[in-house]
């Protein structure tokens, strides 16, 4: 596979024809929901999972969850991937009144290069100027422009991230869940309005154990290290934050890809 490819409903278009109505949610209002997923062996590591929340968020915005879980499985049933190198997906769905289904779904299909520097070097975050608005409630939805912003304005900075707070302690970044080091325990912050994270919930099925609580500025300063997870990077470790140094976590993050790996392979 090379290039970007592209699904409509369940078949492969080409890139003009991948195109929502104007009667679709997504245009009319922003109203949305999409999953990004990562190929490997030739499947998408915890498919069902990303569903999951998929319907979930679906459901908990009072539409029809079935519906648009059907739409979403064909577009991944349409989906064709190499078994010998990452692939990455992007997996949309949105409410549609001018289809039958009443959903429409649209799927960007294309190889995954792992980003091996970020592995070996760490990641650069800079604090975004706004806070997090605490819409994890509305699950991995179309609208996150407010995320979008601050991880442009993060990338204008410098920094490979954008990390949000909220009420005084780090909160997610833009694109991952957050993972810090602290007293041979790995931590997660228990800040309400957070999204999901699928690949954390992945973590803790396989027996990684992992605390919830806040991590403010204070006991920022006292932690061994920072590890961001997500659905593509699986997990990456940070080494800077705001331009000042942290512990390299390196091998921990390894482990976490591993395990993460591992457990794909199991799944089969």
């Amino acid at each position: 596979m090379s290039g970007l490819r592209f699904l409509l409903d369940g078949r492969p278009v080409a890139a003009a024809d991948a195109v929502l109505g104007a009667e679709t949610g997504l245009v009319r209002s922003g109203e949305g929901w999409f999953e990004t997923l990562r190929g490997e062996q030739g499947r998408w590591m915890f498919e069902g999972e990303h569903l999951s929340r998929m319907s979930a968020s679906v459901a908990a915005a009072g539409l029809d969850a079935g519906a648009a879980l059907q739409a979403a499985r064909a577009t991944l049933a349409a989906t064709s991937i190499d078994g010998r190198n990452p692939a990455r997906l992007r997996l949309l769905v949105t409410p549609s009144p001018a289809r039958e289904s009443g959903w429409q779904s649209v799927g960007e299909l294309s190889d995954y290069a792992p980003p091996e520097p970020h592995y070996a070097s760490g990641m650069v975050l800079r604090s975004a100027a706004s806070e997090h608005p605490g819409l994890g409630l509305l699950g991995k939805s179309a609208s996150y422009h407010w995320s979008q912003f601050a991880q442009r304005e993060a990338e204008r900075a410098g920094a490979d991230e954008a990390l949000f707070w909220r009420a005084g302690a780090v909160a997610e970044c833009a694109r991952s869940t957050l993972l810090w080091r602290e007293g041979d325990r790995w931590w997660t912050p228990d800040a309400g309005g957070l999204l999901e994270s699928v690949t954390l919930a992945a973590l803790e099925a396989g027996g990684l154990e992992v605390a919830r609580g806040s991590l403010d500025g204070s006991r920022l300063a006292a932690c061994e290290g920072l590890v961001l997870v997500s659905a593509l990077r699986l997990a990456a470790p940070v080494r800077s934050l705001d331009g000042r140094a942290l512990p390299l976590l390196a091998d921990e993050a390894a482990a976490l890809r591993a395990l993460l790996l591992s457990l794909h392979e199991r799944s089969q």
